[in-house]
Formats: C-alpha cells, structure tokens, sequence
C-alpha cells in the first residue's frame, strides 16, 4: 500500500540567528536597486575592498570611508555644483585628525560595514523598509558568507561600485503592518541594526511560517475567508486541545479523550499560546515550549488531505514524516515523527474520524490551511 509522506515545512534556526534591519542607502535611495537585485547594498561608493583581506585588516578602512563619503556627497550635489570630483588617492583622506564629530560619523559607518561584511551570517534575515508607508518592505535571507559579498555598479554611482549581499526575498508587505517598536527603530538613523529578540517572532512567522529557534516551536495555519466566525474559533481551539490534551496523556500513559470532551479541558503546562489576526487572508500562530505546533501541523494537513486512512497508516509503518530543509536524523523532527504517530494510535480511528470532521468544517468556512504539507508515494 501507499506511504503518505508529510513535509513540515519547518525552519530550524539556530541559537546565534539574528534579524537586521536594513535602511535601503541614504533617504532609501537604494531601494529599487535592492528589491530589483536581490542585494543588500552598502551604501559607500567606491569602498574597494580587497578581497583577500578580512574586513578587520584593512588598516585604511576610515581612510577608505572618508573617500567614499566624499564621493557620495559628490554624486548627490557636488557634481550638480560643479565641484570638482573627489580625489581617489587614499593619501588624501587621513583619519588620525578628525574632528569629535567627524570621527563619530566614521566610527559609525565602520559599525554599519562591519555589520554588513561581519556580523551578518548565510541564513540570517534581513527586513529592508521602504520609504513610504504603504510601500513593501522587504524580508530576505541572506545566501552567501560575509567573505562572499558582490560589487554592483548603479545609474547613480557611474563607475563607483557598491558592495553588498546576496539575499533570497521570502515575503513583502507593507510597511504599516509592522509593530510599533519595530517603526520605531526604523525611524531612527539605523543603517543597519540588530533586531532583539523580543520583537522576532512575526518576522520569524512571515519568514518561515514553520519555525524552531531556542528551544521554541511555532506553526502558522492561515485562512483564506473575509469571514471567521466565534463557531469557527471554537472548532479549531477545540482541535488544538484534542491534540495537546491527548499528547498530555501520552506522556502520562493516560486513556485517549474525545475531541468533543477535551475543548475546555484544564491544560496546564501543556497549554498552547495562540495569536490570531482574522483579517484576509488571516493567521493563527501556535507557540510551545513543547513540540506540539508542529505536531499540530502535522495533523491538521493529515485531517484536512488523508482523513481516517491516516490512522491505519501509522499502525503499519506507512506514515513518514520528514522535513525538506533539515538532515533525515533532525532530534526534531524525529521527535515531532514519534509523537504524531504515537498520538493517532493513541486516540483510534473513531476519535480521529471526529477531528477530522470539525478541520474539515472549518476548512470549508474559512479556507483554513496548515503549512506542512502530504506527498503520496509508493513503498
């Protein structure tokens, strides 16, 4: 018979991930130029690096700076002026006379290229806004190593090459749906700043949908329908409780308990956090220090695109659960594996015949969606 294969669809990030926020160059002058690209440019014209040094052994990088500022400055009105171009030779910008203010200035854009040719790692996130408000601002994923950066020559640099990034875009959206404290720093003069950790969370959801990070598991289920109603709440809360009270029996050698007698079911630590935005298209995250959400991803495409047969399944050996973007041996994903199995043989094919009735009920009144995904294939 036919194995039904699930793809979590989940990304594993590790302990030391980070999010920067990304200003698009000066008054966000670059932004075409970085949505078009893909790239994250630093916005220091004729910065010249050499390639066969790390960023920390160029001796002259504030000599460097100092030229690539006086260029800018050129390109952006001294040309217009009719101010003679900057000279190229590093000889005429020393950095051992600066005034308080200029040397502040310099120390900063040293911070922003260490972020950019340092501090950012392959894998990291990138959230680049826009100027206008109701324009898309962008998340990306860098593809390359900081050794790995590109030189790109744009329309208003000529012949002066900017650095920069690879990314990867995974999502755009406008830049008023962002938090509070995240517009906050992005009006603040931030070219390139570290997002705390605090503030990660929707980013990380709109990213990846599917997300571990610090011992913390996160699945996103979307609904497609301008309407969400209070049955429709209830139904999906009362399948979150069947698996998360049910996966608490497991762990206790408990009996299995029917969805319809577990829907205010005391939970405890086994207790689910849940947001919940029903615009259209809507989300719900589901969070736990537990593996449960992705537990729930699981079933949730298990009910809404195998229904009963998914049951007999996992007592013969024929449900696999993996995920396409980490090693088959993930502890992970082995977990999730062993506790979604577990759970179907646990509850029966009776009770699971319920949950899948009230997924489906709600599947066809709001569109409902999980992340994780079923393949068939033969043994």
């Amino acid at each position: 018979m036919s194995a039904i294969s699930v793809d979590l669809l989940t990304r594993m990030l590790p302990a030391d991930h980070e999010v920067f926020v990304v200003r698009p160059g000066a008054q966000y002058k670059l932004y075409k130029y970085v949505a078009d690209d893909s790239t994250i440019l630093l916005d220091l014209p004729g910065l010249d690096l050499d390639r066969q040094k790390a960023l920390v052994e160029h001796e002259d990088l504030e000599s460097r700076i100092l030229r690539s500022v006086a260029l800018r400055n050129w390109y952006r009105g001294g040309r217009a002026r009719g101010e003679a171009r900057p000279i190229r030779s590093l000889s005429s910008y020393p950095s051992t006379a600066l005034s308080k203010h200029r040397r502040r200035s310099v120390q900063q854009f040293v911070r922003i290229s260490r972020g950019y040719l340092e501090l950012a790692k392959r894998g990291d996130l990138v959230l680049v806004p826009p100027k206008a408000f109701v324009a898309g601002t962008l998340l990306g994923e860098l593809t390359g190593s900081p050794a790995q950066y590109v030189s790109r020559h744009i329309d208003e640099y000529e012949r002066d090459a900017l650095i920069g990034r690879r990314v990867r875009w995974l999502a755009s959206f406008p830049k008023g749906e962002l938090s509070g404290e995240i517009i906050d720093i992005i009006q603040k003069p931030n070219a390139f700043v570290t997002l705390r950790k605090s503030l990660r969370q929707k980013i990380y959801e709109r990213a990846y949908g599917n997300y571990v990070v610090s011992d913390e598991y996160t699945t996103r289920i979307t609904t497609s329908s301008e309407e969400f109603t209070s049955t429709d709440d209830l139904k999906i809360n009362a399948f979150l409780n069947f698996v998360a009270f049910n996966l608490m029996q497991l762990d206790r050698d408990g009996s299995p308990s029917r969805l319809d007698d577990v829907v205010f079911a005391d939970l405890g630590d086994y207790s689910l956090d849940l947001t919940a935005s029903i615009n259209s298209p809507g989300t719900i995250s589901v969070l736990s220090k537990r593996v449960t959400p992705l537990v729930v991803s699981a079933l949730l495409a298990l009910a809404l695109n195998v229904g009963a047969s998914a049951v007999d399944a996992a007592e013969q050996d024929r449900l696999k659960i993996g995920n396409a973007t980490s090693a088959d041996n993930d502890p992970c994903v082995a977990e999730v594996r062993a506790s979604t199995i577990k759970f179907l043989k646990l509850i029966g094919v009776d009770n699971w015949v319920r949950a899948c009735e009230i997924a489906k009920q709600v599947e066809a009144n709001t569109g409902l969606k999980p992340r994780a995904v079923i393949n068939s294939d033969s043994n």
